[in-house]
């Protein structure tokens, strides 16, 4: 019992971190409805700033809780005012891509200043253990408990007693509404981010009492964490973002008490997931109206068109032409070295291309790419390493099977997935997609001998991929998905997007095509982790983590959502950036996430929107004499 209560009072100090730090995530969200994933990294500048005050400038404990706190809450209001004001009106997910650059930009900002190793930071007090019975309670988890507890009794009393506090529930009830009141909507929303990294600034010192080191990786798993367990609670549920901190906090400690220390992340994962089938919107959360965008169409039966097999073999001529320019450029311009980055385009190409079917397509949020890229991986590399028919053959038939195991894996997971939408859907995909990655680390311990070799990596995958075989596959991937989007199942896909209730009631069968696109985003991203594994040589399960699927989202959103030929222009320039900077390799990340920004607050619908590139369009407006037309006015069209 001895072992129990101490695992408690354990499980209770890091469940009231996470808590903490949750309602910061809860009260932005509930605000403005955005997922501030820069909120760990706001942490992570509290645990340098305390560390600086104490160890560089020499000054006391208090001082440093307190210039924690300030900086963090002033860093928060920069971030809302300088990232996030511009994109109020934009499409959520410019919003969602902006704090994913604004978290790179800090934690990058950090390495190259503070370095990558960590700082140890002196303790704020004394440690000392008392004893209720048997078991030992450490001081720092009292005062953790008893700070998290106040911090909520405060905030509580703030949004329900203060007229600030019904300002931020009128604006977080209907923002346009509020505005029309009265209520000043800039500065509610700047005073809710202020007082969310305040709470971070308050968890950054509570969690340097019981970890007294500050790395600038440190916010991102710390901010994940208390996401989970804002969503776990329900997210904008200030007593819920409690809940759910205390009952991670418990569920950590508890498994890793019982041995079991490299599987905690994949069960909580596996309870969130859990607990979302069954109550979509966690223990406290509340459903809450979003605004659908409406289509316009209109048809012109007048026009002259293009037959369909004049369009393909346009189309393949296209394709032709393109590949006799790389393949000039491959054999005759371009080094071994740019050849391989060439390679690297083309199956980032497949991963982009692959996920806009389920985001832009499809209009849902999946954030598990990454693991269905990792099943297709691993497939393909056994399979290629250990079949002994002839290589060409075994590549080829590994690549298939990736698709289909790939695809499997999409199904079983979207067909639950897909009851949820909206941020639901995205972190209930995060978390299949982390539980992959971990059992793909772990589940030799269980099998009793080595399959997947686990974080050493599996080795001696043989190197089939090359030039031809990725393009190919390029080609025949985008041309999947073309006919697909061009066919009927493609228009009821496009039908659940603009409206899932219209198209349900149109007859439509909403719930097979969400599972259908998803397991077909799936299966190419399955296809893409096969030539990766073949094009390395080895496979490490921590390459298709969080980042990775964040990493193939940015390249879908800067390109626009729903344009293949974004995706694909996208692709291209975010995989050959970063290689073309590497001479510039302490700032390329830091340029990398400020262009991110940028690009979201001055394109928020990315680089092309919903614009696709189509051969056959150009040559049917010449053919209608609309080439340099103006568009008719919408007044007209009803004439």
């Amino acid at each position: 019992m001895t072992v129990f209560f101490s695992q408690l009072i354990n499980g209770l100090s890091l469940g009231s971190i996470y808590a903490l730090i949750a309602l910061g995530y809860s009260m932005v969200y509930g605000i403005i409805l955005l997922l501030n994933f820069a909120h760990g990294d706001v942490i992570m500048v509290g645990a340098y700033m305390s560390w600086f005050v104490m160890n560089q400038l020499g000054l006391g404990p208090v001082t440093a809780v307190c210039a924690t706190i300030i900086v963090c809450t002033l860093l928060g209001v920069v971030i809302e005012k300088i990232a996030y004001t511009p994109l109020r009106s934009a499409p959520r997910i410019s919003l969602l891509i902006t704090a994913i650059g604004v978290s790179f930009f800090l934690e990058y900002t950090a390495e190259l200043i503070m370095g990558s190793g960590a700082k140890v930071i002196p303790a704020y007090f004394a440690p000392k253990t008392f004893y209720v019975g048997k078991v030992p309670v450490g001081l720092t988890s009292i005062i953790t408990l008893v700070v998290t507890v106040l911090s909520m009794l405060a905030l509580t009393f703030l949004v329900q007693k203060t007229k600030l506090g019904k300002a931020m529930r009128a604006v977080s009830e209907d923002m346009d509404a509020a505005r029309l009141m009265g209520i000043n909507v800039n500065s509610t929303i700047s005073f809710t981010f202020a007082v969310g990294s305040a709470l971070a600034g308050i968890g950054a010192v509570l969690y340097c009492c019981s970890y007294p080191q500050a790395t600038p990786t440190m916010g991102s798993m710390l901010g994940l964490k208390a996401f989970v367990a804002a969503v776990l609670g329900g997210i904008g549920s200030m007593p819920g973002a409690m809940i759910g901190g205390i009952a991670i906090g418990l569920c950590e400690c508890f498994v890793s008490a019982i041995g079991l220390s490299a599987w905690k992340d994949a069960v909580t994962f596996a309870i969130l997931i859990i607990v979302l089938l069954v109550k979509p919107t966690g223990f406290l959360g509340v459903v809450r109206c979003r605004k659908r965008c409406k289509g316009d169409w209109k048809m012109n039966t007048k026009r002259k068109t293009l037959k369909m097999p004049v369009r393909y073999l346009m189309n393949a001529v296209l394709v032709a032409l393109l590949f006799v320019g790389l393949s000039y450029l491959t054999q005759n311009v371009l080094s071994t070295y740019q050849n391989k980055v060439l390679m690297t385009v083309g199956i980032n190409i497949i991963l982009a291309v692959s996920l806009n079917v389920a985001t832009g397509y499809l209009g849902q949020l999946p954030l598990g790419h990454a693991g269905f890229m990792a099943v297709g991986a691993y497939t393909c590399a056994l399979f290629t390493k250990y079949c002994p028919l002839p290589g060409g053959i075994s590549f080829a038939l590994g690549l298939a099977l990736a698709c289909v195991v790939a695809g499997l894996f999409g199904v079983l997971i979207g067909i639950p997935a897909l009851r949820l939408t909206g941020d639901y859907l995205a972190i209930l995909t995060l978390g299949f997609g982390e539980i992959i990655r971990i059992t793909l680390n772990n589940i030799d311990d269980v099998l009793g001998f080595k399959l997947f070799y686990g974080a050493k990596g599996l080795k001696n995958i043989p190197k089939y991929s090359n030039y031809w075989n990725v393009f190919l596959c390029v080609v025949i991937t985008c041309f999947a998905i073309h006919a697909m989007m061009k066919s009927r199942h493609g228009r009821a896909v496009l039908a659940i997007r603009d409206n899932e209730i219209a198209a349900e009631s149109c007859g439509i069968q909403t719930t097979y095509y969400k599972v259908m696109a998803f397991a077909f985003s799936a299966a190419f991203a399955g296809l893409a982790g096969g030539l990766y594994a073949c094009y390395l040589g080895v496979l490490d399960p921590s390459t298709f983590g969080f980042m990775k699927s964040i990493e193939i989202l940015v390249m879908v959103v800067l390109g626009g959502m729903g344009s293949m030929l974004g995706s694909i222009l996208s692709a291209t320039v975010l995989t050959i950036l970063p290689e073309a900077t590497r001479s510039f390799e302490s700032y390329r990340m830091v340029v990398y996430s400020l262009v991110l920004i940028l690009m979201m607050i001055f394109r928020p619908g990315g680089l092309l929107g919903s614009y696709d590139f189509s051969m056959s369009r150009i040559v049917e407006k010449i053919m209608n004499g609309e080439l340099f037309r103006k568009k008719e006015k919408e007044g007209e069209d009803h004439e």
